[in-house]
């Protein structure tokens, strides 16, 4: 039985993607108003481009692949966890403590282009609450260090791979300002935390606290 209990931890660390998320759709419903407006003056210099869109929707598949590629390394894929888990739930925490959102939106025209209709959907689905620190950006490092730091996919060590990897991340982390969809402050607020995580899930934490298998496997 207890040979089992390494993969029962590693289900319930997978447990908590659908979990967070479902919380931040509650958050997203029920903090709509009377929060903190997170802006600043560089938010007014930097131009509405609709076609960041693209590099905006392509965060969703990528924060699960590393899911796909770390199936074959149980420590990257519980480093990458242990981040995931951090950053979401603080996030949650912060958004819960410390309501905020932007008024950067844009109106859009009610006969826009395609690009412009896609941003129309983003908004009708997306709230402008919920912006500081940016989850998209916080997520992106988690990403960037999981890339990174693995040891056992060739394709992610492969730097032309680690290359276009990097400038995605950098495409969907710009896509959020760009888009109106956060602050400068936001995206700023994410690279802190994320950079605190990411050094103490990468840097600080030994191997060894990731190895469940030598503790549950003793006779």
């Amino acid at each position: 039985m207890k040979k089992n209990v390494p993969l029962i931890l590693d289900f319930l660390l997978l447990l908590c993607f659908p979990l967070f998320l479902f919380i931040f759709y509650l958050e997203e419903k029920f903090i709509t108003e009377n929060f903190f407006v997170i802006e600043c003056a560089f938010d007014n210099l930097i131009p509405f481009i609709p076609e960041f869109i693209f590099a905006y929707i392509i965060w969703y598949p990528v924060i699960i692949l590393p899911f796909l590629f770390m199936i074959r390394d149980k420590i990257d894929y519980r480093r990458y966890m242990y981040f995931f888990i951090l950053s979401f739930s603080s996030i949650l925490i912060i958004y819960r403590l410390f309501p905020n959102g932007q008024n950067l939106r844009p109106t859009l025209p009610a006969n826009g282009s395609f690009v412009e209709n896609l941003v129309a959907i983003l908004y009708s689905r997306d709230t402008n609450t919920n912006v500081c620190p940016s989850l998209h950006v916080i997520l992106c490092i988690g990403v960037a260090a999981a890339v990174f730091h693995n040891k056992s996919c060739k394709i992610l060590q492969n730097n032309w791979t680690r290359f276009f990897c990097t400038v995605a991340l950098i495409l969907i982390s710009i896509s959020t300002i760009f888009l109106k969809q956060h602050s400068v402050i936001d995206a700023i607020a994410a690279i802190i935390l994320g950079g605190i995580f990411y050094l103490f899930c990468y840097r600080l934490l030994p191997e060894k606290a990731f190895q469940y298998e030598a503790k549950f496997n003793k006779s």
